[in-house]
């Protein structure tokens, strides 16, 4: 857990794929439940528009890379109310890894 200015809940899951819509909804359900503020997923195998299915009502920013066919593919997600804003966005092509630089609650 990182502390800045109020705990932080910060969660990295090997999720082994979240096509299932029932999978989908019951992982994005307990992260809620567990009042994530970002969650680093890894092997999402999901493509760009599957990718937008994990912005619900809670979660404000989704940024993906997304799977090449169906293996791979990573995705952050940020909590609504956490204040987060991207600077640059890194990430390969078979959709790997994906890292991200910005602030977070106003530091870099």
């Amino acid at each position: 857990m990182v502390v800045i200015g109020h705990h932080l809940k910060v969660v990295t899951w090997n999720v082994n794929s979240l096509n299932s819509p029932i999978k989908r909804k019951t992982f994005l359900q307990a992260l809620n439940w567990h009042k994530v503020d970002i969650a680093m997923l890894q092997e999402t195998h999901l493509d760009t528009k599957e990718h937008l299915k994990l912005k619900t009502w809670w979660v404000e920013q989704v940024f993906e890379n997304p799977a090449m066919g169906k293996k791979a593919g990573v995705a952050i997600l940020v909590r609504k109310g956490v204040d987060f804003r991207v600077v640059h966005q890194y990430q390969d092509p078979a959709g790997r890894y994906l890292l991200l630089r910005g602030f977070l609650e106003g530091r870099e």
